[in-house]
């Protein structure tokens, strides 16, 4: 059973767009270091990544052996739905050997108002670390839907990830394009 786990940890590194490396680190399939971007950060070891996907069933397939397809994604359609993807790697433990992560998302239509605003979504409160180095989901991530009455254009999706364990906070930002 170990020796599955490790290979579909593996398979997973594979399929990411960034595996963690180090301290502050990301890499590039495996090879390049990556900076900071709008999307991606890593501090004082803790590093947390923001996609926009066309979900099909990533969310079903990503406890399971199979290597789910991350469909990354900058447009959205009226009425098919588009969810946000936060990944995180090495947080925090409490004196309960427990992580207290959370995070709030503020996504904004292309006039600038608010179209959501959600506070203290849960990224994984409670539950023991995952193994250094390993990429993690968060419990929860937000779907999105651009219905008939919503404007086309330009979305932000802003999201504010915080380590309370290890008091971090990492800001990260997408944009879409509504059509």
């Amino acid at each position: 059973m170990e020796e599955k786990i490790k290979i579909y940890l593996i398979i997973i590194f594979l399929f990411l767009p960034s595996v963690f490396y180090g301290e502050d680190t990301w890499l590039n399939n495996g090879k390049d270091i990556v900076q900071d971007s709008e999307n991606i950060k890593a501090k004082d070891g803790f590093g947390a990544q923001l996609w926009l996907i066309n979900p099909g069933d990533f969310f079903e397939k990503w406890n399971t052996p199979e290597t789910p397809k991350l469909e990354v994604t900058k447009r959205a359609r009226r009425n098919v739905p588009i969810s946000t993807v936060i990944l995180f790697v090495n947080p925090g433990v409490n004196n309960k050997s427990k992580c207290d992560i959370i995070y709030n998302i503020l996504i904004k239509k292309p006039d600038g108002e608010v179209y959501a605003n959600f506070k203290d979504v849960e990224v994984w409160q409670n539950k023991p670390a995952p193994l250094k180095n390993t990429i993690q989901l968060a419990a929860q991530n937000i779907g999105i839907m651009i219905e008939n009455k919503d404007p086309l254009g330009k979305y932000t999706v802003d999201v504010l990830v915080k380590d309370r364990v290890k008091n971090v906070e990492l800001p990260l930002h997408q944009e879409f394009i509504a059509e």
